[in-house]
C-alpha cells in the first residue's frame, strides 16, 4: 500500500509518502513516520519529494462528491490478485468512493492523483 500523512512532523509530513506491505491486514500503515526498515516493520520505502514540490491536499470522494476538509491521512492497499483498492482516512473508511492527492509546485502548479476502489488510478 501507500500512505500519506499531512500532519506535522514527527508523525507526518507534506514532502513524503510510504510503501508499505500491510502484514496485520487491516489495511492501514501501523508504523512511525521515520520507516523503520526490517524486523515486523510494515515500511517498504519512504519516498520524499523534491525541488520544493509538496502534497498539498488529501480528499475523499463518497456519494456526496469530493471532501477535504480534515483528511490528515489516507492509506491506499491493493490486496492480490484482486483489482480493487482499499481507501482508509483517518483511520476509516465509511462509504468512500475514491480519493484525490493533490500535488503542488513552488511555482503553484497542480496535479491531482485520484484513486478509485474499482482500482482505476488516473492523474488530472
Amino acid at each position: 500500500g501507500i500512505v500519506f500523512n499531512l500532519a506535522a512532523a514527527p508523525v507526518g509530513d507534506n514532502q513524503s509518502f510510504i510503501f508499505f506491505a500491510d502484514r496485520n491486514t487491516n489495511n492501514i500503515y501501523d508504523d512511525t513516520w521515520d520507516c523503520p526498515l526490517g524486523g515486523a516493520s510494515e515500511c517498504a520505502d519512504k519516498t520524499t519529494l523534491l525541488s520544493g514540490n509538496y502534497i498539498s491536499d488529501l480528499c475523499i470522494i463518497d456519494a456526496g462528491g469530493e471532501n477535504c476538509n480534515g483528511i490528515d491521512t489516507l492509506d491506499i492497499s491493493f490486496v492480490r490478485p484482486a483489482i480493487e483498492a482499499k481507501i482508509y482516512y483517518n483511520g476509516g473508511s465509511t462509504g468512500v468512493k475514491g480519493a484525490r492527492i493533490e500535488l503542488s509546485s513552488p511555482d503553484g502548479k497542480k496535479n491531482s492523483i485520484v484513486v478509485y476502489v474499482t482500482g482505476q488510478i488516473s492523474v488530472q
